[in-house]
């Protein structure tokens, strides 16, 4: 079992969102969720590596990656029924994007207290539209994927100086580096590495 993955009843889900300024989210979740016993969970709280998918290939993706987790492996079989689940922001952001030609295109930022997976959601909820049950096209990362580091990208000192902070090889970082569509990866090594510090 993971710490990635934790359910939630009712009164976590409204906390969860107060915190996060979705007040009118609260109140639906409230109204929504007065017939559920206390002991029923009403959500999965997830968390996601910056850069990570959330939804890739048009399905949710596991928090931590393994197959062996069980947590993760029943918040998955929770959402299979769409390919995009309904979610809110909690913390952070999270990206709406599309891989088009071996290039990733960003279509939209989610900030905290924004919602995801309303369409996809209504749609299977209501079985309307053409290709109901699809997989979403799209992919939604935590975070976001189009970062540009914007530095002397061509000063090795720059290299030596991330190679050093994520104790990594040279050719690897300079590799990273050169190659924009893959800047995100920096960021998301820096953030891993300062958690790890932090622990």
């Amino acid at each position: 079992m993971c710490s990635l993955t934790e359910e939630l009843d009712a009164a976590a889900v409204g906390k969860a969102l107060k915190d996060c300024n979705a007040d009118a989210v609260v109140s639906a979740i409230r109204d929504a969720t007065a017939a559920c016993r206390a002991t029923h969970p009403v959500a999965i709280k997830a968390c996601y590596d910056f850069g990570a998918g959330i939804v890739e290939n048009g399905k949710l993706a596991a928090p931590c990656g393994s197959p062996d987790c069980r947590s993760c492996a029943a918040l998955t079989s929770a959402m299979a029924q769409v390919s995009v689940p309904l979610a809110v922001v909690v913390n952070g952001t999270a990206e709406v994007g599309l891989t088009i030609a071996d290039r990733y295109a960003p279509l939209r930022v989610f900030r905290s207290g924004q919602l995801f997976g309303v369409f996809e959601t209504l749609d299977k909820h209501y079985a309307v539209g053409a290709g109901v049950g699809d997989d979403a096209p799209w992919q939604i990362v935590a975070g976001s994927r189009a970062v540009e580091i914007m530095a002397p990208l061509a000063d090795r000192r720059l290299s030596e100086a991330l190679c050093l902070e994520l104790g990594g090889n040279l050719v690897e970082v300079a590799s990273l580096l050169k190659n924009r569509d893959l800047h995100w990866k920096v960021v998301q090594a820096i953030g891993a590495q300062q958690r790890t510090a932090n622990d």
